[in-house]
C-alpha cells in the first residue's frame, strides 16, 4: 500500500492518462446477438457515444450499452475478442482500427517551431516585474502588462509544489493534460477547469496578443522588427529521451510596443509547440504500451520562474497482490547550483532517490545532506532504500533511450 504521501499522486497519474488502446468491456443488453459469438470471435464495434463508466456501441446492426473503463470517443472504431459468454459478455479490446498515423507527420511540423520554456518565462516574469514599477507602466501598456501577469499568476509557486496536493494541481496544469479535461467535461457535461491551466493559458494569451497587436503596431510601425536572440538549442522532449536541465534564460523585450507583441507571440506558440510535443510523447503505442508522463513543469519563485522536467513512468504492473513499480525522473538547473538529475524509484511504500550533480561543489552537498533526506522520507511514513549522490551524468545503459520516431537529422 502506498503512503498517505504517494497515493494522490500515483492515483492521478492511472486517472489521466489518455485514451488507452487496450481495456475489457462488460456488456449489458447483448442478449439478442451473444447467441451466435463464440468465445475468441473477433468483432468489428463503432462507438456511438462514451458516458462517464460506459460506452454505446454498435456492434454489426445492433446498438449494445457497456460498462468500461476504456475511454473512447464517438465515431471511435474498435476491434474487439469475445473472452467471455453468458449474460453479460466480456470483450477484450485488442486494437483500435488502423488510421493514418499522423504522428510522425506531426512531430516533424512541431519540431523545427519548438524551443524551451526558459526564454518566454523569463519575458513574462520581466512584464510582472514592469507592471509592478512606475517605469514600466510608462514604457508599456498597461493592458499589455496585465496580460503578462496573469501568465505568472497561473504558475504554482515552489512552496505549493512541495506539498502533495499542490504537486498533483500543478502537473495536472502543466498543460499536458488539457485536453484530457476537454473529453472528461464532454463525458460528465460539466465545465472543463481550464482556468489554471498552462496551455489553455498561453492559447488565451495568444489570442489577446494577437487582438491587441494592429492598435499597438500603430506607434511602432516605422519600427525595425526585432530579432529573437539566440539561445542554446534545447532537444525536442520526445518519448523515452532522458530529462533535460533547464537554466533560466535571460529577459529579451525591448520598450517597444510592436516588437514586444511580434516577440511574445512567437516565444508562446514555440513554447506551445513543446507542449504539444510533450503531449505526444506521452501517448502509449503498440511498442510502447506502459505509461509514461512527459511534462514540463514551470515553477514561480518570487518574480523569476524554473522550468522542472519530469518523465514519470511504471516500470511493473502488481498482479496477484503484487505492488506495482514506478520511477521518476527530474531534472533542474538552478543559479549556484548547475544541471542536476534525480531519479526516484517508488515500489510500494519504499522509495530510493539518486542524485547526479555537474558541478563538483552541488553533488558535494547533497552529499552532506543525504542524512537529512533520509529523515524527512521517513518522517513521511516511507521506507527508505538507496540514497545516492554523485558528480556528473547518469551514465551506464539508459532504460529511457529515446525512440527513433522521427528522423530528426531530415
Amino acid at each position: 500500500m502506498y503512503s498517505a504521501t504517494l497515493q494522490p499522486l500515483i492515483n492521478t497519474m492511472i486517472q489521466i492518462q489518455g485514451p488507452s488502446l487496450t481495456g475489457q468491456l462488460a456488456l449489458t443488453n447483448a442478449q439478442s446477438i451473444i447467441g451466435a459469438w463464440k468465445l475468441g470471435q473477433l468483432l468489428s464495434a463503432n462507438v456511438l457515444t462514451a458516458t462517464q463508466g460506459g460506452l454505446e456501441l454498435r456492434i454489426g446492426n445492433t446498438r449494445v450499452q457497456a460498462q468500461t473503463t476504456l475511454n473512447a470517443a464517438p465515431g471511435q472504431n474498435l476491434q474487439l475478442k469475445v473472452i467471455s459468454a453468458g449474460e453479460k459478455p466480456v470483450l477484450q479490446v485488442i486494437t483500435t482500427a488502423k488510421q493514418p498515423d499522423t504522428l510522425p507527420q506531426t512531430m516533424r511540423l512541431l519540431l523545427p517551431r519548438q524551443t524551451g520554456l526558459p526564454p518566454l518565462l523569463a519575458n513574462l516574469s520581466q512584464l510582472n516585474q514592469l507592471a509592478q514599477s512606475a517605469d514600466g507602466k510608462q514604457a508599456l501598456p498597461n493592458n499589455l502588462l496585465q496580460l503578462g501577469q496573469q501568465i505568472m499568476k497561473l504558475l504554482p509557486g515552489s512552496d505549493t509544489v512541495s506539498r502533495p496536493t499542490g504537486l498533483r494541481q500543478a502537473i495536472l496544469d502543466s498543460g499536458v493534460f488539457m485536453e484530457n479535461k476537454l473529453a472528461q467535461a464532454v463525458q460528465t457535461g460539466s465545465r472543463p477547469q481550464l482556468d489554471t491551466d498552462f496551455k489553455a493559458g498561453l492559447l488565451r494569451l495568444v489570442r489577446d496578443l494577437t487582438g491587441e497587436q494592429p492598435k499597438l503596431l500603430q506607434t511602432g510601425a516605422e519600427s525595425k522588427p526585432a530579432s529573437l536572440p539566440t539561445s542554446p538549442q534545447t532537444a525536442p522532449p520526445l518519448r523515452g529521451a532522458p530529462v533535460q536541465p533547464q537554466a533560466s534564460a535571460e529577459p529579451s523585450l525591448q520598450n517597444n510596443h510592436a516588437t514586444v507583441v511580434r516577440d511574445l507571440v512567437q516565444q508562446i506558440e514555440s513554447s506551445l509547440a513543446r507542449v504539444q510535443l510533450n503531449q505526444l510523447a506521452s501517448v502509449p503505442g503498440e511498442q510502447t504500451p506502459t505509461p509514461l508522463f512527459t511534462l514540463e513543469l514551470p515553477v514561480r519563485r518570487g518574480n523569476q520562474a524554473d522550468v522542472f522536467d519530469l518523465r514519470i513512468q511504471r516500470d511493473a504492473e502488481g498482479h496477484d497482490g503484487e505492488v506495482e513499480k514506478w520511477s521518476v525522473w527530474l531534472a533542474f538547473d538552478f543559479e549556484g547550483l548547475g544541471p542536476v538529475r534525480t531519479l526516484i524509484s517508488a515500489h510500494g511504500n519504499n522509495v530510493s532517490v539518486s542524485l547526479w550533480a555537474e558541478q563538483d561543489h552541488t553533488a558535494a552537498a547533497f552529499d552532506q545532506n543525504l542524512g537529512q533526506l533520509r529523515a524527512n522520507l521517513d518522517r513521511a511514513g516511507l521506507e527508505v532504500g538507496r540514497l545516492a549522490s554523485q558528480p556528473g551524468k547518469p551514465h551506464g545503459p539508459n532504460p529511457d533511450r529515446p525512440q527513433a520516431l522521427v528522423d530528426t537529422l531530415a
